[in-house]
């Protein structure tokens, strides 16, 4: 059942004229995962969402744009006077409304009603099943006696990292997949009670895939569930991926993140051997897959019942059957994925200059 509560605006109230990039961090300072633009009287002009910057992000908008480029202006509202009664029924017609802005008699904002535990609004129940069972070849020889999950990076275990974070957000369900010298995992970790989480461990016989090892997971996966990569750091909020993975009505959403790399030449473009551009030494930007996801129960139906099956076939599938289902992510928060040994110091020094995970 949902559980409402009355929040004070001042800190997540915005001027249109700000930056989509003043309005996310005001976002992130907050604990709504919302902000509120307002003229000087407190008159509402629009809304603001973690959602709605990501799609920003992904059309391309300057992130030094205008954040009254991206508001929504006719959010859902309800008034001082109906209170709990009003918001009750907005969220029978809609439930999975999350904040709606309180206006008085003149329209100003007052304060925002918050509907926790409504559909995957509480992350509380929400599974999020890790994938640990690499064989980490190419950080050997430090892989030969320690899974990959278990290196350190600034002083902790990659995967102690992730699960501290996550049981931080809320998440207490917790599926470890494991393979390779997969009993440290669970001597290191036992039950999970130490980090506040509860574990249950998954064991791959053979190699299955990234998506193949959900196939023995289906009976605890009775919900819209998160799965990660267990190799990665990152300090991203997975409570705002579930927010859109809902909104958009995905069958299954994978974060992205942007990759820059630089061509060490002139790059020449032509037309029947016409020269039409050249540029020197171009950066290109591309999407990569962050190895974080989020699916619906009804993707599992997809996965083969047996033999290999990693993420990019699964994606492939899921956008071929369900094309307008198949969403993507952007994460604009700290993420690093741990592939070799340079990594490992990277990250370390990263982490012990600005700690921001």
């Amino acid at each position: 059942m949902p559980v409402f509560e009355c929040a004070p605006v001042d800190e997540i109230l915005i001027d249109p004229s700000q930056t989509i990039l003043e309005a996310m961090r005001q976002i992130d300072r907050g604990a709504l995962h919302i902000a509120i633009a307002t003229d000087r009287e407190r008159r509402l002009l629009g809304i603001v969402t973690d959602g709605d910057i990501r799609r920003a992000i992904l059309n391309g908008v300057s992130l030094e744009a205008p954040v009254n480029t991206i508001l929504n202006r006719t959010p859902t509202t309800c008034t001082r006077e109906g209170g709990l009664a009003e918001v009750k029924l907005i969220l029978a017609k809609d439930p999975t409304i999350l904040r709606i802005p309180v206006l008085d008699a003149e329209a100003r904002v007052e304060s925002v009603f918050l509907a926790e535990g409504s559909t995957l609004s509480s992350t509380n129940d929400v599974p999020v099943v890790i994938m640990a069972g690499g064989l980490g070849e190419r950080l050997r020889p430090q892989t030969e006696t320690t899974p990959k999950p278990l290196l350190e990076v600034a002083g902790k275990p990659i995967l102690q990292r992730t699960i501290e974070n996550l049981a931080a957000q809320g998440f207490h369900r917790i599926l470890i997949s494991i393979r390779y010298l997969g009993e440290k995992i669970m001597g290191y970790f036992g039950d999970g009670s130490q980090f506040g989480v509860q574990i249950e461990y998954v064991h791959e016989q053979d190699r299955m895939g990234t998506a193949g090892a959900l196939r023995m997971m289906t009976g605890s996966l009775d919900r819209p569930f998160a799965v990660m990569n267990g190799d990665i750091v990152t300090n991203t909020d997975l409570r705002n991926l579930i927010y859109y993975h809902r909104d958009t009505d995905a069958i299954a959403t994978m974060c992205v993140q942007e990759f820059e790399i630089q061509v060490p030449y002139g790059v020449v473009a032509h037309e029947h051997g016409r020269l039409t551009d050249l540029r020197e030494k171009p950066i290109l930007k591309h999407f990569v897959n962050a190895g974080i996801y989020m699916f619906d129960t009804t993707a599992l139906q997809s996965i083969p019942k047996s033999g290999y099956f990693d993420m990019t076939s699964f994606f492939e599938l899921l956008k071929t059957c369900h094309p307008q289902r198949t969403q993507i992510f952007p994460l604009r928060e700290y993420w690093r994925d741990i592939g070799k040994p340079a990594d490992i110091k990277q990250v370390s020094e990263e982490l012990l200059a600005t700690e921001k995970i």
